[in-house]
């Protein structure tokens, strides 16, 4: 997986895939601000979610349902100016 992260504040941020049965695989990553910032991920470095369970415990490529970005400082504490969304690029 390659993407390009923006944000307007220096923050962490976690890059998340599902799975169809819910289970999800996570890797976080830090972005500085206002910079274009090239995160490659190799699928094996994502690790399976705290409490979380997956009949195999390793993501399948195939059953993957949705894959997202959030902002870890944001679910962390609520502070002004931190939490806006951070702009988004992927590379194809």
């Amino acid at each position: 997986v390659e993407l390009q992260v923006k944000s307007t504040t220096a923050t962490a941020l976690m890059l998340n895939l599902r799975e169809a049965d819910g289970s999800s695989y996570n890797l976080p990553f830090y972005v500085p601000s206002h910079e274009w910032t090239r995160v490659s991920v190799n699928l094996d470095e994502l690790t399976l979610g705290d409490n979380e369970t997956d009949e195999n415990k390793k993501l399948d490529v195939d059953q993957v349902a949705s894959i997202g970005v959030m902002d870890v400082a944001q679910m962390l504490v609520n502070v002004p100016g931190i939490g806006e969304a951070p702009n988004l690029r992927s590379q194809r």
